[in-house]
């Protein structure tokens, strides 16, 4: 029979735990910085992607309630209530 903590460690390690604040490195180089749920974007967070960074909200790993975003290349920034995408 497993331990209680060999059952949660596999409970995280394939994302059916809720995790704070992990740091998560993508193929195409984009960075995310903060909560997951089952592998996916939820809560507060941080992502940085060679286009723009974003620090706010997320729910269902999009964009989606209050954040601000910096666009690098356009030197602007959007600061407000952002929508899924």
């Amino acid at each position: 029979m497993k331990s209680e903590k060999s059952v949660i460690q596999e409970m995280i390690e394939k994302g059916d735990f809720y995790q704070k604040m992990v740091k998560k490195t993508y193929q195409n180089g984009s960075v995310y910085q903060g909560e997951l749920i089952r592998g996916t974007k939820e809560g507060m967070g941080y992502l940085k992607t060679k286009k723009s960074q974003y620090r706010g909200q997320f729910v269902d790993d999009k964009k989606q309630g209050f954040g601000i975003e910096i666009f690098y290349s356009k030197c602007q920034s959007c600061l407000g209530d952002f929508g899924s995408g």
